[in-house]
């Protein structure tokens, strides 16, 4: 959008229509009303979009990693003197129409959005429907920092944080109430512009996330296989570190972090958020960070920490990177199941060399096969992340990545996540894009709102999940691969067909 106008989003009037069980108030913490900031976690897409009703759906929800990041920013607030609540929308699924109706319940003062590219256009509908009843929203997270003057063009939007919003919430929330102007760096608003990034508070001084006041779900319990055996596990998501250190070229964690900054806590701070899942029942931990350990030492710096804390008995999976974990010798791959890992998601993108390099991966398909067989070999469950339809990929390329994730799912591999190629603002696979082929310059400035959500195989199989987890970039763009986007969405059908039949 070039001016400030009404977005036309198709259906709206259906998702007002929608009729779902009353539910009571679905903010935290659950004994307060009338915040004077709710933050609101945006869907991925509302799910009257795809059956949202069914109870596979709704199960598969239940499984979504919360939004750590916000909940600090809304925490921080808090001790600070804000009265800021927080509603997962994604997790509990809830609809446009369900979203208004609890806004409408805790009648608040003002509603922080944190939407991505991906899911720009559900915080566009709410941002529009909080207007009409005169509540001011604050865009914040991913989209917001790498887009903040397109941000700030959204209907309903009276400020935008760009970076690290812990600090600053609190000085926006008490200026929109007292219809006071001011100029805080990192914030842009009608009068302001800011492209600075928002002072940042350390992460030590960050509140602690108590799972059992801020989350919807802080447990888990299902059958998983640990180590080769099937095993009932409470599971509890954690997220220790900030920021990422690597520059992925398709990747906003690099534009949003160009120093390559990383934040680890320390043990004491690390010791603590665990002990807080474990005293609600947890025995098993599922850790969001991009990169649970950056190398060996660290591993070991951690395991001694969780035998000082007589933390034992204790298994995990999380994140981590071929470049990492390549250099493992032997004795860290068996630390790192002595650690507790049982399975670990892997960013592996790509079976081509060349696009391995340009993504900036630091790593080469023969080293994911190695690092497969370790894992395999010590029975240590691994996902595959894979990225298809980067710019001016070719056939061939994208040939040689449906390979890979074949040898690796022999080799061990058990589950699988392959993306489209998304054109993040602000990172250097899009400035690319854009220099290859310029037309998307103009159509990223107007359309990047038009993602699709389609959805392949029944409700509630594994296929549908997977297809309607992610969103696909519109059939009428131009090819930004040697394969137009509808052919690679189908390619990612058959994939997930073939890999899960």
């Amino acid at each position: 959008m070039s001016e400030r106008e009404e977005l036309t989003i198709p259906g709206l009037q259906s998702f007002l229509r929608i009729e779902r069980e009353n539910r009571p108030h679905l903010a935290r913490p659950l004994n307060e009303s009338n915040p004077e900031v709710l933050g609101i976690n945006v869907p991925a897409t509302f799910p009257c979009l795809h059956d949202g009703n069914s109870a596979e759906f709704l199960s598969h929800r239940s499984i979504e990693e919360p939004p750590f990041g916000f909940l600090r920013v809304i925490t921080a607030a808090r001790e600070q003197g804000v009265k800021a609540m927080f509603m997962d929308a994604h997790k509990l699924g809830l609809s446009l129409g369900e979203i208004i109706h609890q806004i409408a319940v805790l009648k608040p003062s003002s509603i922080a959005l944190n939407p991505t590219s991906v899911n720009l256009q559900e915080a566009s509908v709410i941002s529009q429907q909080a207007r009409a009843i005169g509540i001011p929203v604050i865009l914040g997270g991913v989209h917001a920092t790498l887009d903040s003057d397109r941000a700030l063009l959204i209907p309903g939007v009276r400020a935008v944080i760009r970076g690290h919003g812990e600090k600053v919430l609190p000085q926006v929330v008490k200026a929109l109430l007292n219809q006071e102007k001011t100029e805080i760096p990192g914030v842009s608003t009608e009068e302001y512009c800011s492209h600075d990034f928002a002072e940042t508070m350390p992460l030590e001084d960050v509140p602690l996330i108590d799972p059992s006041i801020w989350l919807e779900k802080p447990l888990s319990r299902y059958e998983t296989t640990v180590w080769g055996e099937k095993r009932i596990i409470t599971q509890a998501e954690v997220y220790f570190t900030r920021s990422c250190p690597y520059g992925c070229s398709f990747c906003a964690s690099s534009a949003l972090n160009p120093e390559r900054s990383f934040v680890r806590p320390s043990m004491k701070r690390l010791v603590a958020e665990i002990k807080l899942n474990l005293a609600i029942g947890a025995d098993a931990l599922h850790i969001l960070d991009d990169n649970v350990v950056l190398n060996q030492t660290h591993l070991g710096e951690v395991s001694e920490a969780l035998r000082e804390a007589e933390i034992s008995d204790l298994v995990w999976k999380g994140l981590s990177r071929v470049g990492t974990l390549k250099g493992f010798d032997n004795a860290g791959y068996d630390l790192l199941k002595k650690s507790g890992c049982y399975h670990l998601a892997i960013g592996f993108e790509s079976g081509n060399k060349e696009l391995l390099r340009r993504m900036r991966k630091g790593f080469e398909p023969s080293d994911a096969m190695t690092v497969a067989q370790e894992l395999a070999s010590r029975k240590i469950g691994f996902k595959g992340m894979f990225i298809i339809g980067s710019p001016l990929e070719t056939e061939q390329q994208i040939k040689e990545t449906i390979e890979m994730i074949f040898r690796l799912q022999e080799a061990g591999m058990t589950d699988l996540a392959v993306f489209q190629w998304k054109p993040y603002p602000g990172t250097e696979d899009t400035a690319f894009l854009c220099a290859q082929k310029p037309e998307f310059a103009h159509i990223l400035a107007s359309q990047i709102e038009d993602y699709q959500s389609v959805q392949a195989g029944e409700a509630g199989s594994m296929l549908a999940y997977r297809t309607t987890h992610d969103k696909y970039l519109p059939d009428n763009w131009p090819p930004i691969s040697e394969l137009p986007n509808n052919e690679i969405r189908q390619l990612i059908e058959e994939i997930y067909r073939k890999f899960y039949s």
